[in-house]
């Protein structure tokens, strides 16, 4: 796969579920009160019935699942801007070819 344009390859991250979570890691832990995958079948419940991520989202604050369509591994890249991250793409397809600029390993 390719470099976004201005990104730099910062890593990767992968699923087994089809589904990638954006969370404040806080909100994930055993004991929170908002950790939106502690009942693993009501989240997938919520999930199958088409409220997902608009369920989760107003459910669980600071919580964002976005579904990939598929499992795997995706790559993971950052714009820098004054030392800072200020950006950051998961690239779950390939988008057209004028937004890369080189080839990343």
């Amino acid at each position: 796969m390719k470099t976004p344009k201005g990104f730099k390859l910062i890593g990767h991250t992968g699923t087994d579920t089809g589904l990638l979570a954006i969370s404040d890691p806080c909100r994930s832990t055993d004991d929170s009160p908002h950790n939106p995958f502690a009942d693993w079948d009501a989240f997938c419940e919520a999930i199958n019935k088409g409220r997902g991520t608009k369920a989760l989202a107003k459910e669980h604050k600071g919580t964002v699942v976005v579904g990939t369509g598929s499992d795997g591994g995706f790559p993971v890249y950052a714009r820098i801007v004054a030392g800072s991250v200020a950006e950051v793409r998961i690239m779950i397809e390939e988008l057209s070819f004028e937004l890369y600029e080189e080839e990343s390993e």
